[in-house]
């Protein structure tokens, strides 16, 4: 059997909700049908454009024709829907966005629907920003750096450990500990833990602990950035690794008894007994 391992799921040990990796995924909700451009960025750099169609009551936007043309962006990025947004089609309440993906994509959501935000593979570091189109103009509605109440994070933490989570926006904090894995204390299907960012600049709870991979739900009623940060490692040799070292020990302490044994034991030829 062939096993493919992402080491970047074990490499990755610190959270930003600004600068999402394979571990943290963001959804925003859109309660307002209309146009939207979808802006993806990589530290300064834009790495790509999509368009974001929100349907009003699952019909489609232009209702006297069979598709639609979407223009978005600065460079006058564009695609026509194949998809018809024709009356009374339903049209999907959650689309996903692969951020790692740089091809100028078309969505169509119904509206109050979800987009999911996440990274498939790499590093990560992706920042989004969502604008909407109003009268010629472009209106910020949704930025991954100041997640507000349509917004959820959602992160999982393999390494164990203490971390520290720091609300940035208002200095509110809280601890993780993430538990080291022993297989007759683990959940079975462990549920996501919630955490809320309140309007009086805490976490509800600011005390959390985790099996290793437990999902951590963040939600927000107050505007926030999120960062999760590694304070203090629990580092463990692993059992089998363990058990050989104490076994290769105690063969190095036996070949020490056996040579010093050796050396008290008398040597040379035997004395010959007198006639």
């Amino acid at each position: 059997m062939n096993l493919n391992i992402n080491r970047n799921l074990f490499s990755h040990i610190n959270t930003d909700s600004g600068s999402l990796s394979i571990l943290s995924t963001i959804t925003h909700q859109f309660n307002q049908p209309g146009h939207y451009e979808g802006i993806v960025m990589k530290g300064s750099i834009i790495t790509r454009r999509f368009g974001i169609v929100v349907t009003e009551d699952g019909s489609g936007i232009n209702e006297n024709t069979e598709t639609s043309t979407i223009t978005s962006g600065k460079k006058g990025l564009s695609s026509t829907i194949s998809s018809s947004l024709t009356q009374g089609t339903m049209y999907p309440k959650q689309i996903l966005i692969d951020l790692k993906d740089t091809s100028p994509d078309q969505f169509v959501l119904a509206t109050k629907g979800y987009a999911v935000f996440y990274v498939s593979a790499g590093l990560g570091g992706y920042a989004i920003e969502v604008h909407r189109f109003e009268k010629g103009n472009q209106i910020k509605v949704f930025d991954s750096s100041l997640l507000k109440d349509e917004d959820t994070l959602s992160v999982n933490i393999i390494r164990p450990g203490t971390y520290s989570i720091t609300n940035t926006i208002n200095n509110a904090k809280a601890d993780l500990v993430v538990k080291y894995p022993e297989l007759k204390k683990l959940q079975k299907n462990p549920q996501p833990v919630k955490v809320e960012c309140s309007v009086q600049n805490q976490f509800n709870p600011d005390k959390v602990t985790l099996d290793p991979a437990q999902g951590l739900i963040f939600i927000f009623k107050t505007p926030s950035r999120i960062k999760i940060d590694l304070t203090k490692p629990e580092d463990r040799t692993p059992r089998i690794r363990k058990e050989r070292i104490l076994a290769r020990r105690e063969k190095e302490k036996g070949e020490k008894r056996f040579i010093r044994k050796y050396r008290l034991m008398p040597s040379g030829n035997p004395v010959q007994a007198p006639n």
